[in-house]
Parts: structure tokens; sequence; C-alpha cells
């Protein structure tokens, strides 16, 4: 098996390169043809002809896997022109040339693993001819998809970990090294209405837009085990991380990077998401980080967003904002938020946490810190409530403006020249200590404070209307 070339297309040219040192089961056959120049849909300097490389993978397994290697896995020439087409069309198909290794049945899953060192360059169109399925590329030594796009398979996996099969059964993904690059031209997956995307790599940098209705993102030294598209990805941690590469950035979204799906989730271990760009998806936003989680100058918004952190939380200038409408005043609690925040320190620095419908929750082991920033929930339908728990809550020229009810617990409370405003509800302050109240708190019902002993101010600003 190997390579096949037509009209004088080199090895180089259809750059997938099958690895001869594996099992004849696992060796795909490549070939590639030239389409005629009068076809070719834009005459540039790259399109002589579009050049289109089938892989005819290896025949599935009992339980419908295709397990490809190759020493080269890339799409990276002419780009916008060529295609990549994964023929999982059985050979005695009428509608279109069928793989000869595929006699009984198509695959399902379709994983293509590079064995080399050289990472995979994705700049064009991947599809799958015959039946849909779900297609993995697993390349340790990084991927980097610049203008990357996938037809006809609903489930997408891009993992820079090294399968772990068992027994014939792919188990998952160690996850030790390498990298995920997003470009400018970005990964689009989002031509079907369900098309889900997984990213499993080391580190994650995004300098461009990726599109998919689903986007799960687990980024650092993990185990991550194999899932379909409906079930629950399961995730073991590897290894200890020193201090300096807990530092690291594992998620690193650019102002010019962006995700745009219907639900995302990410999770990183051993280091912090840093996002300047847009994380923006329709029902749920879930990033977990076991470092920091920093939004500076960037947007995070969905129905639903949830930022959880074993370090701190910085919303530097930058938005984290809840999309939901009217939710009714009788949904039950698991769904009445749209925002929770969960770190050790939690920090809105001129940023702006805003919900349009749904409560706004925010928990901190130690600092809750709102300077010069404004925490808004704007229904007067449904549930709007504010609820703060910390050990200090510094509201330092700061805005905590809602609708219905804004609660309070911590152990030191400052309002220094901030705002703490109930408009239609009740402002209930628990704290041990008070210092620095030259702000203002207002409540539409009653401001109630629990207060515990050790009050040093002079209650300068509080009013009730």
């Amino acid at each position: 098996m190997g390579c096949i070339y037509f009209a004088s297309i080199s090895c180089s040219h259809a750059d997938i390169i099958v690895d001869n040192t594996a099992p004849l089961n696992q060796q795909p056959k490549v070939t590639a043809h030239l389409e005629k120049r009068k076809m070719c849909s834009v005459q540039n300097a790259h399109c002589q002809g579009g050049t289109f490389t089938t892989v005819n993978i290896v025949a599935p397994d009992a339980n419908g896997l295709s397990h490809n290697k190759y020493k080269r896995f890339n799409n990276a020439i002419g780009k916008g022109h060529n295609e990549l087409i994964l023929n999982n069309t059985l050979a005695d198909s009428t509608e279109r040339v069928g793989n000869p290794h595929l006699t009984d049945k198509p695959a399902r899953v379709i994983l293509n693993e590079v064995t080399s060192n050289q990472p995979s360059q994705l700049y064009g169109l991947l599809s799958v001819a015959g039946r849909t399925a779900h297609v993995i590329i697993a390349n340790p030594s990084g991927i980097t998809c610049d203008g990357c796009r996938f037809n006809n398979t609903g489930h997408v996996t891009l993992t820079t970990g090294v399968p772990v099969l068992h027994g014939g059964e792919l188990l998952g993904y160690d996850v030790n090294r390498g990298v995920i690059h997003i470009e400018k031209n970005g990964l689009k997956h989002n031509d079907d209405p369900y098309t889900f995307l997984d990213l499993f790599a080391n580190r994650l940098k995004v300098n461009g837009e990726i599109r998919s209705r689903d986007i799960i993102a687990i980024i650092g030294k993990h185990a991550v085990g194999f899932a379909k598209s409906d079930e629950t990805v399961a995730i073991r941690s590897i290894g200890g991380f020193s201090n300096d590469y807990r530092k690291a950035v594992n998620v690193d979204v650019s102002q010019l990077g962006g995700m745009y799906s219907n639900r995302i989730f990410i999770k990183t271990s051993g280091g912090s998401v840093l996002n300047k760009g847009t994380i923006d998806s329709d029902l749920v936003v879930n990033i977990s980080s076991s470092f920091s989680i920093r939004n500076n100058n960037g947007t995070i918004s969905s129905h639903k967003v949830k930022l959880k952190s074993e370090g701190f939380i910085d919303n530097r200038q930058g938005q984290i904002k809840s999309q939901r409408q009217d939710l009714p005043s009788h949904v039950n609690a698991k769904e009445n938020f749209a925002i929770r925040l969960v770190g050790r320190n939690i920090f809105n620095k001129e940023g702006g946490i805003y919900a349009n419908s749904g409560n706004i929750s925010i928990q901190a082991t130690d600092t809750v810190g709102n300077v010069q920033g404004a925490i808004k929930s704007n229904s007067t339908v449904g549930p709007a409530n504010i609820s703060i728990k910390s050990k200090a809550v510094n509201n330092f020229m700061g805005k905590i403006i809602t609708s219905s009810n804004i609660a309070i617990n911590t152990g030191h409370l400052k309002n220094n020249h901030g705002k703490i405003v109930s408009i239609f509800g009740q402002v209930d302050l628990s704290y041990k200590k008070v210092t620095d109240m030259s702000g203002v708190i207002h409540a539409g019902l009653e401001v109630n404070r629990t207060v515990k002993p050790l009050l040093t101010n002079s209650h300068r600003g509080w009013s009730h209307f």
C-alpha cells in the first residue's frame, strides 16, 4: 500500500505519506488527481486545476474503527482549492468510485494517526466520501489549522495525544505534549446542523475563528477517554506539575481569535486560560482551569456562563455576558442562573459582568474585587438576583446593580465610593468587619444587615427608599 499518483503529482504535493512500517491493515492507500484547468473554479497561481487527494481508508474492525497510520498528514497546498477526501464508500458503490478495502461495511470512526515528528498542516477542505464518520486526527507533534474545513463528518477530533487502544478498541488519548494552532483563516465545522468538535492538546493557541455546533477543549496533560457525540468525556490528569508549568498559558485566544458555537466546554490542567478575543455560545460556556482564567479585553458570552478556577479569575476590561431573555419567575433554581463564577480570587477591574435575565453568583475563597467595574442583572420579569460570597469583598468605585435582590456574605466588606443598588428588591449584607463605607447602598424594599463583632464604619452613604 502507499501512494498512487496521476497527472505527475509528487508525493510532497499530495502531502500525505503513509507509514510503511505500520502493520498492513493500518496502511491506507493514497491517490491524487489534478482537476483540469478549465474546471478550476478560481484561476490563480495555486490553481492550475485543483488537487484532489483521496485516502482509501483501511477496513474497519468489529467496532467500526478504521485505524490509519501516516508519516505525514497534511492538506497544505493550494489554500482554498485542494480537497482531501477520506473514502468511506463501499467497494461496489454505483454512486462514486468505491474504496476497495471496504467490502463489508463502512467505518463509523476514522482514526488518522501520525507517527513521525512532523506536525500536521491543515489548510483546506477535508471531506468524508460515503457514509458520514467521526474523523480523528492524532499528531503528538502538533496540528496547525489555517482555513481548514470539514464536510460530511458530524464529529471531528483534533488531538496531540497518542491513541490508546486495547484489543483493537479505542480507549482514548494520552496527551503529554503538542500544540494545536488555529491561525487567522480559522476552523470551520458548522456546515451541518449537528456538528461536534473536540480539541485535546497540551496547549491551544487561537488566532482565528473556530466555528462548530459543540466545542469541547481539554487542554493540558490528560488522559482523555474516547467518547461518542452523545457521551460524557472521561478525563484523568497525568502527572504532577511544577509551579513554573502551572503559570503557563494553556489556552490562548488572541484579539483576532474566537470560538463560536452552540455549546463550549474548555478544561485546562496545569496552566491558565487567556482570552483577548471572543468566546461566544448560544447555550452555555463552561470554562474550568486549574490555575487561572483571564478575560483581558475579551468577551465571554452565552445564555449560561460558568467559570471555575482553582486560582484566580481576572476580568480586566473584559465583558462576561449572559444573553438570556425573559426567564419566567417560576423557573427552578438549577436553571435560573445566568452567570456563575467560582475561584480563589475573583477580580473585575474596569470590566462588565452582565445578565439580561437570570441570577449572578460569585463565590471566592479569598477575595472578590470589583474595581471600577460593573456587575448587573437587568431582568424586570424573572430572576435577577446577585449573590457574592467571599472572605473579603472590595467594591472600589464599582457598581453592583440589579432589579431584584442582592446578597453579600463576607468577612470584610469595603464599599469605597461604590454603589450597591437593588431597584425593586432588598439588599442583605452579612459581615464581620466593615471599613471605608464611603459609597452608597440603596434598596427598593429594605437593607438588612447581619453584623458580627468588629464594626468600624460610620454608616456614611447607607440609604433605603
